[in-house]
């Protein structure tokens, strides 16, 4: 569990950096670590459901591209926060199902996803 609370941001970070187009620059860097740890935080030590973090996420990635970086195009960043919440929840749905068919640890399930 811990595993996806620290992998799914950080994914979630890189794909809206690269839908962004904006430059990785110093207040990024503290933008990034309070990101992946209130989602780690809310993730794993709290439990709070996978949805509510995805909340969490877009949240924090909203008022950091609105107050921080002053972008004012609204619309592209609510696109580019439901593209990666969509692909987020494509992958999370995709592997409760093999989960559940095959009768998979969570473990073993980490480490299918390591090799792919």
């Amino acid at each position: 569990m811990f595993f996806q609370a620290l992998f799914s941001p950080v994914i979630d970070l890189y794909i809206f950096y690269r839908l962004s187009g904006w430059k990785f620059k110093r207040e990024d860097y503290a933008f990034s670590i309070v990101f992946i740890g209130t989602c780690v935080l809310a993730g794993s030590v709290v439990q709070i459901d996978d949805f509510l973090v995805d909340i969490i996420q877009a949240f924090l990635i909203f008022l950091f591209s609105y107050l921080v970086k002053k972008e004012k195009k609204v619309k592209f960043i609510f696109g580019a926060i439901l593209f990666f919440e969509l692909l987020d929840l494509l992958i999370t749905i995709s592997a409760e199902i093999i989960l559940l068919i095959f009768d998979i640890s969570s473990s073993s399930m980490t480490f299918v996803f390591l090799r792919l």
